[in-house]
């Protein structure tokens, strides 16, 4: 067992150092955490399905068996700005990096005294833009923030470390706390501001709290609140976030989530989220967002012994206005409506393989002179083992 721990700690410094961003979903945020979970719309505050649901609720490390699981994802945005009115009529793409493998992993043991402990890493956030040529070659001084010849881009990745501990309280209750050892990078091609240059990078650590208990047999109800983490300076960057001296904070988000079995064969779980990016100064005053509402519903249906099939529907709206569409040329969070699907597979007493799919239908967002949008496909499989 002793092993097995010491190879996960070594996993999830390895996520740490190669992860590339998770982009964005939600906001800054991805649909949810975990294959099972992203197959399922995200919901998992109040549906305990294995290691990862700690990720977003730590207090379900009490509900799951002792395991592993490793997963990663392939992740396909599209990235497109338009320009009119005032300016001459073109496409511009930001796809110059077109695909992104994104990994994640977990480990739970279960100790004396009702006490359980974790362990995820994770990405928690980011965005990517690559244009060749700059979409605000034609904006008049002094807004244009970039090199028209050169491109212009930005290149923002988060990924969480988080030990957890939980306490089982009773049968039926479970209360959890992780801390979340945060780091980020941020990279900027082509922009024009005070100092801007090269690579940064940014630590910081915060805390998720959580609850989770079992109302009835087919009843899990759950509660989980990640307080926002500030972040030490991104030194090279401090003109792009000069209303903070460099700094981006994460944001803090409150999740409430229920699972409940319609039939002994088929689960129906739905989370309520808000991410308090409004609360987040370098957000607010950088990109305008208010504080974004998201709802999350899965259904998972065992088909048989060995299947079972996933799918869900996730629905936040875009937290850029066409007030605020400038920004979101290099960060263009747009997404509002996806779908995804899964399947569980058993492989034998304790083994399983999990796919995912999840489509971000297009969305844009226009002021009538520029329209920025944005549609994503992302494809993942997990592996889960219990002890």
């Amino acid at each position: 067992m002793q092993y097995i721990f010491n190879k996960t700690l070594l996993v999830s410094a390895l996520t740490l150092a190669i992860a590339p961003a998770a982009y964005a979903t939600n906001g800054l945020a991805p649909t949810g955490l975990g294959q099972i979970h992203k197959a399922m719309g995200g919901a998992a505050a109040g549906n305990p399905e294995n290691t990862m649901t700690m990720a977003t609720n730590p207090a379900a490390a009490s509900f799951i068996e002792d395991g592993m699981d490793i997963g990663l994802e392939l992740f396909v945005p599209v990235r497109e700005t338009t320009t009119g009115g005032p300016f001459p009529v073109k496409r511009y793409t930001g796809n110059g990096t077109a695909a992104f493998a994104i990994p994640e992993n977990g480990f739970k043991k279960t100790l004396s005294n009702g006490l359980s402990v974790g362990l995820t890493a994770y990405g928690n956030g980011g965005m990517n833009t690559d244009y060749g040529v700059s979409p605000f070659e034609n904006f008049p001084m002094p807004h244009p923030p970039g090199n028209a010849s050169g491109g212009i881009g930005i290149d923002f990745k988060q990924v969480f470390i988080s030990p957890t501990i939980s306490k089982k309280i009773g049968n039926n209750h479970s209360v959890a706390i992780a801390v979340n050892l945060v780091g980020q990078t941020f990279k900027s091609k082509g922009v024009v501001a005070p100092n801007t240059v090269g690579t940064d990078t940014a630590t910081g650590i915060g805390a998720t709290l959580g609850w989770m208990g079992k109302i009835s047999p087919n009843v899990t109800v759950g509660l989980s609140h990640r307080l926002k983490t500030k972040m030490s300076k991104f030194k090279n960057h401090t003109g792009m976030f000069r209303t903070t001296g460099g700094k981006l904070d994460v944001p803090g988000a409150t999740t409430l989530g229920i699972s409940f079995n319609t039939s002994p064969k088929t689960k129906v779980a739905i989370d309520l989220q808000r991410i308090y990016y409004g609360k987040v100064k370098a957000i607010k005053d950088g990109f305008g967002w208010d504080d974004q509402d998201i709802i999350k519903l899965g259904v998972k249906h065992q088909l048989n012994n060995k299947v079972a099939l996933m799918g869900g529907l996730n629905y936040g709206k875009s937290p850029v206005t066409s007030e605020n569409v400038g920004h979101a040329i290099l960060a263009p969070a747009v997404s509002e409506k996806h779908l995804s699907l899964g399947a569980e597979i058993k492989m034998n007493k304790h083994s399983s393989v999990s796919l995912s799919y999840v489509h971000a239908f297009e969305n844009d967002v226009t002021n009538g002179a520029i329209t920025t949008r944005m549609a994503q496909d992302a494809v993942g499989v997990g592996y889960s083992r219990t002890f």
